[in-house]
């Protein structure tokens, strides 16, 4: 709610009227929700490789999804980096490293290729909070409470949505 009325006072800074709303990854969350709570004010939604929400359901649905299109390759090489997700090395990593390090390893979750590196990508964030992080993308994080099933509805915006086989 809080980053939603956060994008609308943008909006009313920017003295702005209809506007598109884009968002990318949990983002799409961000620009979905958006046009539930603000229908007169959003002229199109535009959520790429983002998930409708991040409720338990939803990770449910992602996982059958999983299970039924990732090769063998690709679920070996998850299972391997996970393995490597010790409790003892996530231990020795910094606080911003508990939350790239976890990312990078679920890689074949996120990318085409089931190899790719992300880890530079995160270069210049080396002071991510946890209590952050988790306030916006953790289970009971803001991204988190958003509910499809009960806002999507109120979406009447046209909505494009760029999805691919693994996002």
């Amino acid at each position: 709610d809080a980053m939603v009325d956060d994008l609308d006072g943008v909006r009313r800074a920017l003295g702005l009227g209809r506007v598109a709303v884009l968002g990318h990854s949990a983002h799409a969350i961000l620009a979905l929700a958006y046009a539930a709570r603000y229908p007169e004010l959003t002229s199109h939604v535009l959520a790429i490789s983002g998930a409708p929400g991040m409720s338990a359901g939803v990770f449910a649905r992602a996982a059958t999804y999983w299970d039924l299109v990732a090769s063998p390759e690709r679920k070996r090489i998850l299972a391997e980096n996970r393995a490597r997700l010790t409790e003892e090395v996530l231990a020795r990593l910094t606080p911003s490293e508990r939350i790239i390090v976890p990312y990078a390893a679920n890689g074949p979750l996120y990318f085409p290729d089931p190899t790719y590196d992300c880890t530079p990508l995160w270069e210049g964030h080396e002071q991510i909070s946890e209590r952050l992080f988790a306030r916006f993308w953790g289970p009971q994080g803001q991204f988190g409470t958003f509910d499809p099933e009960a806002n999507l509805p109120k979406v009447v915006a046209p909505v494009f949505i760029a999805q691919g086989v693994f996002d």
